[in-house]
C-alpha cells in the first residue's frame, strides 16, 4: 500500500524528472535517475509497472561520463496509469507536455481529468486502486 507522501513524491518525480515522448514507436512514460539512485526507479515500477533498465554509461559531449538508470512505461501498464497520472499531475509545463503527448498519440477521454490534493494509493499482485482522499472518498482501478 502507497500513501499520501509516497504517492505525491511520485509524481513530483514524474514532474521534475519525467519525459512523456516516444520510444521504439510506443508512447512511452521515462523516468531517468543516476545509477546510484535507483529506489525511485523502483518505487515507479512497483507501483505502475513498466521496466527499469541499466545502468548505462555514456560519454557526453563534454568528456564526462553519464551514469545512469531509466525507467519506461509503455503498453497496458501505461494504460492503465494515464488516468492517475492525469488526475494529479499538476498545473506545470510537465502538464502542458503531459496533454499535448496525449493528444499526439490519440488516448480518449485522459487529459480533461481533474486534480485531486491527496491520494493513497493500494497496490496488489492483481490490481491497484487509488482512493482519492478529498471531502469523500472514490476509487479508480489501474
Amino acid at each position: 500500500m502507497v500513501k499520501g507522501f509516497e504517492a505525491g513524491y511520485l509524481i513530483g518525480l514524474i514532474v521534475g524528472e519525467g519525459t512523456f515522448t516516444q520510444s521504439t514507436g510506443h508512447p512511452t512514460l521515462s523516468v531517468k535517475l543516476h545509477e546510484n539512485d535507483p529506489i525511485p526507479l523502483l518505487a515507479l515500477k512497483r507501483v505502475f509497472g513498466g521496466k527499469l533498465y541499466g545502468p548505462y554509461h555514456h560519454l557526453g559531449q563534454d568528456g564526462t561520463t553519464r551514469h545512469y538508470r531509466v525507467w519506461h512505461l509503455r503498453g497496458k501498464h501505461l494504460r492503465r496509469a494515464l488516468p492517475v497520472i492525469a488526475r494529479f499531475l499538476p498545473s506545470s509545463h510537465k502538464r502542458d507536455q503531459f496533454e499535448l503527448w496525449v493528444e499526439r498519440h490519440h488516448f480518449q477521454g485522459i487529459a480533461g481529468a481533474t486534480q485531486r490534493e491527496m491520494f493513497v494509493v493500494e497496490h496488489s499482485k492483481k490490481e491497484a486502486k487509488l482512493r482519492v482522499v478529498k471531502g469523500q472518498q472514490e476509487t479508480l482501478a489501474l
